[in-house]
């Protein structure tokens, strides 16, 4: 997103208080211009993803000079406490060889569960054996050429028996097909895309390529002019892939909104601690992000915060 058309690079002029190694995963020439996991250090290389909590104590404020990768000289390691979880090197969307794995394990179940019977051998009957019948000839009376015991023995005897034997047929066991249930992590507090607040509803949403204020509009029942406001937009800047966008559910009115910041926390804070570091009453905090009276707000979850003057 280079060039003297994209609104970001007049965004992004680095000044004396933003750390100039600032910069996107795969652009070193810009930024966003408040702590995103999108920025990365490219003081060492290869580019290292740095942490919101070291984004918003060093690179957003003058003290970034006082850092120790920003004072190395040469190839340095970056500090395991500044990293943090962001975009892949490479972009976006790398192929996987997990995802080729899966396709496979499910085809061969749903094969399996429309072919049972193609690891059983086929039904099987058994041929009744039985041996040979003899056969006799009964002496006719008055043959003289057969003796009249031989005629009397061969009158009494009866000719043997063969009973068949009995069909056996095998019927295959149809084995159960495997269900297959994803496993769910559960994110605490409010995710990307996920409505949150009280009476008032809320949604921290990223833009996507495509994007639109006015599609956004009609999907959350709001306006374009709510979204600016409420994500501190600019006026005449429009949205970009990737930014983070506070969008009121339901809310039409630009007057009735105020600013709000969204932010990532990576670990438990004290909420002291926050509505100090971004000048806010602790009780707007509470506000909206339907919080309770709990003093610690636990990590790995977002949160929006009003923006200053509010």
């Amino acid at each position: 997103m280079k060039g003297p058309h994209n609104p970001l690079s007049q965004l992004n002029k680095y000044t004396d208080e933003i750390c100039p190694y600032l910069g996107l995963v795969s652009d070193p020439e810009t930024r966003f211009s408040n702590p995103n996991w999108e920025n990365y250090c490219h003081r060492v290389e290869p580019a290292q993803s740095v942490s919101y909590a070291h984004q918003e104590e060093m690179c957003f404020t003058p003290k970034y000079s006082r850092c120790s990768v920003y004072q190395a000289e040469g190839k340095k390691s970056f500090p395991s406490e500044f990293k943090g979880e962001g975009l892949p090197l490479g972009g976006r969307g790398r192929f996987s060889w997990w995802w080729i794995g899966g396709l496979i394990i499910v085809a061969a179940v749903i094969f399996v569960a429309i072919r049972p019977g193609i690891f059983f051998a086929p039904s099987t009957a058994l041929t009744p054996v039985g041996g040979d019948v003899p056969t006799s000839t009964p002496a006719m009376a008055g043959d003289a050429s057969t003796p009249s015991n031989m005629q009397e023995e061969e009158s009494t005897s009866s000719a043997p028996t063969i009973s068949p034997t009995p069909t056996i047929t095998s019927t295959p066991t149809k084995t159960p097909t495997p269900t297959i249930t994803p496993t769910i992590t559960p994110t605490p507090g409010p995710a990307l895309g996920t409505p949150f607040g009280g009476d008032e509803q809320y949604v921290i949403y990223r833009v996507s390529e495509g994007d639109s204020m006015g599609e956004l509009s009609r999907s959350y029942d709001t306006s374009p002019e709510v979204i600016r406001v409420s994500s501190a937009l600019p006026i005449g800047r429009g949205i970009w892939p990737g930014d983070l966008l506070v969008i009121p559910i339901g809310q039409s009115d630009p007057d009735q909104v105020i600013s709000f910041i969204p932010l990532y926390l990576e670990r438990k804070t004290d909420i002291d601690e926050l509505a100090a570091r971004y000048e806010v009453f602790i009780r707007d905090i509470r506000l909206y992000n339907n919080l309770g009276d709990e003093e610690i707000i636990p990590g790995n979850r977002w949160l929006i915060i009003p923006a200053r003057g509010e």
